[in-house]
């Protein structure tokens, strides 16, 4: 299972490595995560949905997390902010490098 935002990524790593494990005593705790954790994800379909309706400043990562509703799907997506409305985010540095794209990958 692959996730891009990075701390996520070592709790979701950890917690394989024990439901790896059956000698670890947290191992049917870690189980009953990840089934919970792969429950959760979207299935590509979603991400497919929404690439249709082509926000540019929306992503949604192949490996989305979504939370299920009677009337339909909440899908994790990723919002483009530019640095200039978060200068609170950028303290230290100076004037953002200019790039060639317009809305950078997170």
């Amino acid at each position: 299972m692959k996730i891009s935002f990075q701390p996520m990524q070592h709790a979701i790593n950890l917690i394989e490595q024990i439901a790896a494990d059956p000698s670890d005593p947290r191992h049917a705790a870690a189980t009953a995560v990840m089934k919970e954790v792969q429950e959760a994800m979207a299935p590509p379909v979603l991400k497919q949905i929404l690439d249709v309706e082509k926000n540019d400043d929306l992503d949604v990562d192949d490996h989305a997390f979504m939370d299920r509703t009677d009337e339909g799907v909440w899908v994790q997506t990723w919002s483009w902010v530019s640095r200039e409305c978060v200068p609170e985010l950028y303290p230290d540095e100076g004037e953002p490098v200019p790039s060639d794209e317009e809305n950078p990958e997170p």
